[in-house]
């Protein structure tokens, strides 16, 4: 079972560093235009710490770097990981989303924990920045919004297996999860988290 586990975190792990590759050095490549899906959009990269901490200074875009933990324990669960969207049903939702948006009357730098890069089927793309401790502040293409990004801040948050990692207390302090305007579906887990519990369920 051991064998299984690690092979399994292996082959994730290469996988991924391959695509840290493109992301980090050549920028993240569009992915072929997907013809099936109705949508604009035609994948939206991501890269985001799995863990809350306070900072000396401000996180900045080009500070998130692939960084897989091993997964050992609680002393190496925390890093910044990669994941990426390309469900149709969510992509579409997303641009829907980002259709209805509002800036903020204030603007100001983001203390960033999540970047994402919306791929459009057309070659252009739009980044995205989520950040401050709880990951509540979220900006499109540098510009703050205001409550109006809740439901796109939690569409990217949960499709990421954001919330997967946080604790009750954590959850409780992000306004978009206490926003009744729109509904909620269930947590996801990503493949990164799924794994984490196996090896924990294995000590």
């Amino acid at each position: 079972m051991k064998y299984y586990i690690w092979l399994i975190f292996f082959v994730l792990l290469f996988s991924c560093n391959n695509a840290s590759k493109q992301f980090n050095q050549a920028g993240i490549q569009n992915s072929i235009v997907d013809t099936v899906c109705n949508c604009e959009i035609s994948s939206i990269e991501i890269l985001y710490y799995n863990n809350l901490f306070i900072n000396a200074r401000a996180r900045n875009w080009d500070d998130l770097k692939l960084e897989v933990p091993s997964f050992l324990d609680e002393n190496n669960r925390d890093g910044i990981l990669d994941a990426r969207i390309t469900d149709c049903a969510v992509l579409k939702e997303i641009d829907s989303e980002l259709k209805h948006i509002k800036l903020s009357d204030k603007q100001y730098r983001i203390d960033i924990r999540i970047i994402a890069v919306i791929n459009y089927k057309d070659g252009s793309e739009k980044k995205i920045s989520i950040g401050d401790i709880y990951s509540t502040d979220i900006a499109v293409d540098g510009e703050v919004l205001d409550s109006s990004g809740n439901k796109l801040k939690f569409l990217i948050k949960n499709n990421i297996g954001f919330y997967s990692w946080m604790d009750k207390k954590a959850l409780e302090k992000m306004d978009e999860l206490n926003d009744t305007t729109y509904s909620k579906v269930p947590f996801i887990e990503s493949p990164y988290y799924k794994l984490y519990k196996e090896i924990k369920n294995t000590k």
